[in-house]
C-alpha cells in the first residue's frame, strides 16, 4: 500500500518565502550585472553612498576634468500662468543662484515650479492638495518648461537630444497633466513620466528627497529640529541612509524565514523520495498484465471511434439545420422588404390622403359657413314675414272696428235724424267749451288706445318667442332623460360590471395579461380605475374627482418598452374600443412630494389606492396632493385668491351633473361629468345605476322645473295682455262715452240747425270710411308684401335645403376620408408590427444559428479531441479491420469482462492500474521538482547570505564615511565665525548631537544651549554638512535666513558663498528675501544674483 503523508504546514507560505528569495537573488545579480557593464561618463553617486574606492575614483575623475561644469544644471525656466506668473522666464547659472525678492514676488513659485516640473506632485509640494490649484487665477490650464543642459561632458544621449533636454509639464483645470521631453531643435522624444524620471536619475536629481528641494516648510523642519534624535532620522533621510538600512533589515529577516523553511524543505523531501520508490514497485507489478489492458485499450479505441462518427453526423444534421434556418431569414427578409415597399407606398397614400382631408375639411368649414348664412338669411326673411304677416291680422282687425263704429254711426244718424225733430234747450257756448274738452280727452285717449295695442303686438311677440323656447328647453331635457332611462335600461338588462364602464372586453384583457404573465418583465397595471377608490365620507365629490382624474383612469402602467409592445398587442387582440393609453413609468419607487397645506381636504386624502406605485404616479402626474376640495364656489375664489402654498387649483360642488373648477382664484370653469364610474365609491355597490337614477330624478325635477319657470312667465305675459286688454277696453269705453256726450251736447247747441248734430255724424261716418278706405288700401299693400315675402323665402329655403344637404355630403365625405385614414393607419401598424415580429424572429433564428453554429465549432473541436484521444488507444483502421464488435453495447459488456480481470489483479495489488500509472508519474515529477527547488533554494540562500554579509560592511563603511564627510564639513563651516565644533553621530540610539566651542567657552556647549545667531549659524552648517555627501545635481534652499539676525544672516551668506559658488558640480539655488548685494561682498565669479519684479506687471522676469 502506499503511505500518504500528511502536511503541517501550507504551501503559501513556503511559495511566498520563495518567491521572496527569488526576488533578492535576482535583485543581487542584477546588481552585479550592472556594476560590471555600467560605464558613466561622470562619477558622483545618486543620492547612495559608494565605499572609499569609489570615492577615491570620484576625486580622481574631479581632478580630471579640471573642475569643468557637466551636464544636467537648469539653464532656463519658463512659466505660463503658473501660480501667480503670467508670463515668466529665469536663466539661471551653472553654479551658485540667488533669487531675491519682496514677499509676494513669486520667488517661492519658482522652487514649486521646478519640482512640479521635474514630476513632483502636488502634495509633496505643501502649495495645495492638486495640481489643478497651481494654475493662475482666470486660466484654463498652466505649462512649465525646464531647459538642462546637455552640452557638456557627462551628457545624456547627446545624438538624440542634442546640447540640450526640454522638460514641459501642462496642468489642466481638470485636474490632468501632460509631460513633453524633447530635443533641443523642440521635437518631441517622449510623452512618458518613466523617461523624464530616467533622464533624472541619470542626473541625479531625485525630485522626492526633500532635502535636496527645501521648500518653506521643509527648510523650517530641518533647522528647528527639537531634539537630536530628529536631527539623526533627518539625516539619514537626507542621505538615503534610513532606506538602505531599512531594505538590509528586510533582507535579513527574509533569509531567517528562509533558513528555517529549508529543514521543513529536505524532510519533505525525504518523504517524496519513498512515495517515489513505493510507486514505481507497484508499476512494475501491473506490467505483468499488459495483455488485458492492450486488449482493453482497443476496445476503448473502437468505442471512441464510434462516437466520433456518431458526432459527425450530428454535426452534418446542425449543418443542414443551419442552411434551412438561414434560408427562412431569406425568405422574413424577402417579406420585410415587400412590407417596408407596401408602408412606404401606403404612408405617400396617407399623407396625400391627409393633405385632401385638410382641404375637405376646409372646404367643409366654408361651406358650413355658407349653411349658416343661408340660415341666417331664411330666419331673417322668415321674421320679416311673420311681422308683416301680424300687421296684415292687426290692419283686419282694426278695420273690422271701423267697419263696426261705421254701423253704430248709421244708428246714431239714424237716431239724430229722429231727434232733430225734438226742441233744444241750455246754455250754448258752455258746452261747446265742453265739447272742446272733451275732444282733447279723446286724442289723449286714442294715443293711449295707440301705445296700449303696440304694447300689446310686442307681449304677443313675447308670449310666441316663450312657447317656442319652452318646448325647445323642455324636448331638449326630455331627451336627455330619455337617454339615461336607456343607459340604465342597458345597466340593468346586461348587468354589466365595473369593468364594462372601461370596455366590453376589458374582462377578457385583463385575463389574457394573467395568462401571459410571464412575458412581461413587471406585470402591467391598469385599468387604473380599478385600483383608486373614494373614501366614504367623500361620495358627494366622486364624480368631481373622476372628472379630473379622467385623462388617467384608462391608463395601463408597463416598466419597459417592450412590455409596452407586448400589451399593445393583446390590446389589438382583444378588440378593445376604448382608447387606452399605456404609459411607461418606474414601477417600485419612491419620492418625496409636498402636499397642499390646507384646512381644506385634498384630493389625495379622498382617495385610497391598491398599492403606492398607484399612488405616486397619481401623485406625480394628476397632483391629487394639490387639488383641493372646497364645495362652496365663492369660498374656493377667495381661497385661491390668497395663493396658499402648494395649492395647483381647487374642485367645488354645482348639481348631480356637473361642478366647477377654479384656478387661481380668478378662471372658473364649469365641466359636466360623465355618467359612467370609472373609479370606485366606498359605500356604493353599483354606482352607476345609482347615478343615473339620482340623474334622472334630477333631470326630472329640473323639467319640471323648466315647465313651471316658462308657466310663471307665459301667465305673466298673459296678465300683462289681460291687463292691456282691460285697459284697451276701458279707453274704448271712454272714448265711446265722450263721443256721446260730445253727440249730446252738440245736439243741444244744434237745436236751432236741425242739421248740425246729424252732418258731424255724417262727418265722422265720411272719415271712418275713408280711413277704412286707407286700411284696405294699405291692406292690399301688405298682401303684396306678404306674396312678395313669400316668393324671396321659397328660394332661400331652397337654398338652405342645398346648403344643408352639401353641407352633410361634406361631413360624409370628411368622416368617408378619416374612416379610410384611419384604416390605412392601421395597416401601416399592422404591418409594421408584422415587421417587428418577423425581425424578432429573424433575430431569434440568428440567435439559433449562432448557436448551432457554436455548436458546430465545439463538436468539431470535440472530434478532433476525440480523433485525437482515439488515435491513443487505437487508429482508425485497426478499429475498421479488428475483429472488435461494432456496438457500443457489445464493446461495454467486452470491456466489463476485461474491467474485472484487471480488478482482481489490481485487487491483489490495493489499487488500479491507472492510479498506479498516474502515481508513479506524480511521485517522480514532485520528487524531481522537490529536488531541484531544494537545490536551487539552498544556493540562493547562500548566495544572499554571503550578499547581505557584504552590503552590511559596505553600509557601516558607506554610515561611517557619510558621517565623516558631514562632521569635516561642518567643521569647516564653523570656522567660518570662529568657532569649532563636531557633529556626535550616535548609531545605537539614533541621536546626532551637535556641540560648539565659543572663544569664550573653556567646553564644547550643545547647540541648544546656544544664542539665536549662533544656534541659526550652526544649522546652516549642519544643512551645508548634510548637503555635500548628497551629491545631488540640483540642490535648492528657499529663505534659509528666516531665523537669523542681520549680522549671522551675512556671516550665513558668506558662508554659503565661500562653500557654494566654486562648486561646479552641483548647481544650487537660494531664495531670499534680502538683498544679497547688501548683506555680503558677492563675487560675481560663479554667482548670480536674480531680483524679482512685481508679479502684477503683464509679463514679469529677472533681471
Amino acid at each position: 500500500m502506499v503511505r500518504k503523508r500528511s502536511w503541517s504546514r501550507t504551501e503559501a507560505g513556503d511559495e511566498e518565502v520563495d518567491n521572496e528569495l527569488r526576488s533578492l537573488a535576482a535583485e543581487q545579480e542584477t546588481a552585479r550585472e550592472q556594476q560590471r557593464t555600467r560605464r558613466r561618463r561622470y562619477e558622483y553617486a545618486s543620492m547612495s553612498q559608494v565605499d572609499e574606492s569609489n570615492a577615491r575614483l570620484e576625486s580622481y575623475s574631479q581632478e580630471e576634468a579640471g573642475e569643468a561644469i557637466p551636464s544636467g544644471y537648469i539653464k532656463k525656466i519658463c512659466l505660463r500662468n503658473f501660480m501667480c506668473h503670467e508670463n515668466f522666464e529665469l536663466e539661471l547659472g551653472p553654479k551658485l543662484n540667488f533669487i531675491v525678492g519682496s514677499n509676494g514676488s513669486g520667488k517661492s513659485a519658482i522652487l514649486t515650479a521646478i519640482t512640479i516640473g521635474l514630476g513632483a506632485k502636488a502634495s509633496e509640494t505643501q502649495r495645495g492638495s492638486a495640481l489643478k490649484n497651481l494654475i493662475r487665477e482666470g486660466a484654463h490650464q498652466a505649462r512649465i518648461i525646464l531647459h538642462l543642459e546637455n552640452g557638456k561632458h557627462g551628457s545624456y544621449n547627446p545624438e538624440e537630444f542634442g546640447s540640450e533636454i526640454i522638460v514641459k509639464r501642462t496642468i489642466k483645470s481638470d485636474g490632468t497633466s501632460t509631460f513633453s521631453l524633447q530635443s533641443e531643435a523642440g521635437h518631441e522624444i517622449s510623452s512618458k513620466k518613466k523617461d523624464i524620471q530616467a533622464v533624472m536619475d541619470y542626473f541625479s536629481l531625485p525630485i522626492n528627497n526633500p532635502m535636496c528641494f527645501l521648500s518653506q516648510d521643509a527648510a523650517r523642519s530641518f533647522l528647528t529640529a527639537s531634539n537630536a534624535h530628529d536631527k539623526y532620522v533627518l539625516f539619514m533621510k537626507a542621505t538615503l541612509l534610513q532606506e538602505v538600512s531599512d531594505s538590509l533589515e528586510k533582507a535579513k529577516e527574509i533569509n531567517q524565514r528562509a533558513q528555517t523553511n529549508m529543514a521543513y524543505h529536505l524532510r519533505n523531501l525525504k518523504d517524496l523520495q519513498d512515495e517515489y520508490e513505493e510507486s514505481k514497485r507497484l508499476l512494475q507489478e501491473f506490467n505483468k498484465a499488459a495483455d488485458l489492458n492492450e486488449q482493453k485499450r482497443l476496445l476503448q479505441g473502437k468505442s471512441l471511434w464510434i462516437d466520433v462518427k456518431q458526432n459527425t453526423e450530428a454535426n452534418d444534421r446542425l449543418k443542414a439545420q443551419i442552411e434551412a434556418q438561414e434560408e427562412r431569414i431569406r425568405h422574413y427578409t424577402e417579406k420585410i422588404r415587400s412590407k417596408k415597399d407596401r408602408i412606404e407606398r401606403f404612408m405617400v397614400d396617407r399623407d396625400a390622403q391627409t393633405g385632401n382631408i385638410d382641404i375637405k375639411v376646409a372646404e367643409l368649414s366654408e361651406k358650413a359657413e355658407s349653411h349658416k348664412q343661408a340660415e341666417r338669411a331664411m330666419k331673417a326673411a322668415e321674421s320679416t314675414y311673420e311681422t308683416e304677416r301680424e300687421k296684415e291680422e292687426t290692419l283686419k282687425s282694426t278695420m273690422k272696428e271701423c267697419e263696426d263704429k261705421v254701423k253704430t254711426l248709421d244708428e246714431l244718424i239714424s237716431r239724430t235724424e229722429q231727434e232733430l225733430r225734438d226742441e233744444m234747450g241750455g246754455d250754448r257756448e258752455q258746452m261747446r267749451k265742453e265739447i272742446l274738452e272733451i275732444e282733447a280727452a279723446n286724442e289723449e285717449l286714442r294715443s293711449k288706445s295707440s301705445s296700449i295695442a303696440e304694447e300689446e303686438h310686442r307681449l304677443r311677440g313675447d308670449e310666441t318667442m316663450l312657447i317656442e323656447r319652452r318646448q325647445a328647453d323642455v324636448n331638449d331635457k326630455q331627451r336627455s332623460i330619455n337617454s339615461k332611462r336607456r343607459e340604465l335600461e342597458r345597466i340593468t338588462r346586461e348587468n354589466s360590471g365595473f369593468l364594462d364602464n372601461f370596455d366590453r372586453q376589458m374582462s377578457v384583457l385583463l385575463r389574457k395579461i394573467r395568462e401571459r404573465a410571464t412575458e412581461f418583465t413587471v406585470l402591467p397595471v391598469g385599468p387604473l380605475g380599478m385600483h383608486v377608490t373614494v373614501k366614504s365620507g367623500f361620495e358627494n365629490w366622486s364624480r368631481a374627482i373622476q372628472r379630473q382624474l379622467s385623462p388617467w383612469l384608462n391608463n395601463f402602467l408597463v416598466a419597459t418598452q417592450e412590455d409596452s409592445r407586448l400589451l399593445r398587442q393583446i390590446i389589438r387582440s382583444c378588440h378593445i374600443k376604448a382608447n387606452i393609453s399605456i404609459t411607461n413609468y418606474s414601477l417600485g419607487r419612491s419620492f418625496r412630494y409636498r402636499k397642499a397645506q390646507s384646512q381644506y381636504p385634498s384630493m389625495l386624502d379622498a382617495l385610497e389606492f391598491s398599492s403606492t406605485d398607484i399612488e405616486f404616479f397619481f401623485i406625480d402626474t394628476a397632483y391629487v396632493a394639490n387639488i383641493v376640495l372646497i364645495e362652496d364656489r365663492n369660498e374656493a375664489r377667495q381661497y385661491l385668491l390668497q395663493r396658499p402654498q402648494d395649492v395647483r387649483l381647487a374642485l367645488a360642488l354645482r348639481d348631480r351633473s356637473s361642478g366647477y373648477q377654479i384656478v387661481g382664484g380668478r378662471r372658473i370653469d364649469t365641466v359636466t361629468y360623465n355618467n359612467r364610474s370609472l373609479l370606485k365609491v366606498a359605500s356604493s355597490a353599483n354606482s352607476d345605476s345609482n347615478y343615473l337614477h339620482e340623474l334622472i330624478q334630477q333631470e326630472t325635477m329640473e323639467l319640471q322645473n323648466i315647465k313651471r319657470k316658462y308657466d310663471i312667465e307665459l301667465e305673466e305675459t298673459k296678465s300683462q295682455l289681460r291687463t292691456l286688454r282691460r285697459k284697451f277696453l276701458q279707453v274704448e269705453a271712454e272714448l265711446g262715452k265722450n263721443d256721446s256726450t260730445i253727440e249730446t251736447l252738440r245736439r243741444r247747441t244744434n237745436r236751432v240747425v236741425d242739421t248740425g248734430r246729424l252732418e258731424s255724424a255724417i262727418n265722422e261716418k265720411r272719415k271712418i270710411q275713408e280711413m277704412i278706405a286707407s286700411y284696405e288700401a294699405r291692406s292690399v299693400d301688405l298682401f303684396a308684401t306678404i306674396r312678395t315675402l313669400e316668393e324671396e323665402i321659397q328660394p332661400l329655403k331652397f337654398k338652405f335645403d342645398e346648403t344643408r344637404n352639401i353641407y352633410k355630403a361634406a361631413q360624409e365625405e370628411v368622416e368617408r376620408l378619416r374612416s379610410s385614414l384611419g384604416s390605412r393607419t392601421a395597416k401601416i401598424q399592422k404591418w409594421k408590427d408584422d415587421i417587428e415580429d418577423m425581425q424578432r424572429e429573424i433575430e431569434e433564428f440568428k440567435e439559433l444559428i449562432r448557436n448551432k453554429r457554436e455548436n458546430v465549432k465545439t463538436l468539431e473541436k470535440g472530434i478532433k479531441e476525440q480523433k485525437a484521444n482515439a488515435s491513443e488507444f487505437c487508429s482508425q483502421e485497426q478499429a475498421d479491420n479488428s475483429d472488435l464488435p461494432n456496438d457500443q453495447q457489445e464493446i461495454r459488456r467486452e470491456l466489463d469482462k476485461l474491467s474485472r480481470s484487471i480488478l482482481r489483479a489490481e485487487r491483489e495489488v490495493g489499487i488500479s492500474q491507472q492510479d498506479a500509472v498516474k502515481l508513479f508519474e506524480q511521485s517522480r515529477s514532485k520528487y524531481t521538482q522537490a529536488q531541484e527547488k531544494c537545490l536551487e533554494i539552498n544556493q540562493t540562500l547562500d548566495m544572499i547570505f554571503k550578499s547581505i554579509q557584504a552590503r552590511v560592511l559596505n553600509f557601516q563603511s558607506a554610515l561611517r564615511t557619510t558621517c565623516l564627510d558631514a562632521d569635516l564639513d561642518f567643521r569647516a563651516s564653523l570656522k567660518v565665525r570662529r568657532l569649532s565644533g563636531h557633529l556626535s553621530f550616535i548609531n545605537a540610539s539614533k541621536q546626532l548631537e551637535i556641540y560648539i566651542l565659543t572663544p569664550n567657552d573653556e567646553n564644547a556647549r550643545s547647540v541648544d544651549n546656544l544664542s539665536g545667531g549662533e544656534k541659526s549659524f550652526a544649522q546652516m552648517a549642519l544643512l551645508l554638512a548634510t548637503w555635500k555627501p548628497m551629491r545631488s545635481r540640483i540642490i535648492a534652499l528657499d529663505e534659509f535666513d528666516v531665523f537669523m539676525d542681520q549680522v549671522n544672516r551675512k556671516i550665513g551668506t558668506s558662508l554659503i558663498l565661500k562653500k557654494l559658488k566654486d562648486n561646479s558640480r552641483t548647481q544650487t539655488i537660494i531664495i531670499t528675501p534680502q538683498d544679497i548685494g547688501r548683506i555680503a561682498d558677492v563675487e560675481r565669479s560663479g554667482v548670480t544674483i536674480h531680483r524679482m519684479r512685481d508679479p502684477e506687471r503683464q509679463s514679469n522676469a529677472s533681471s
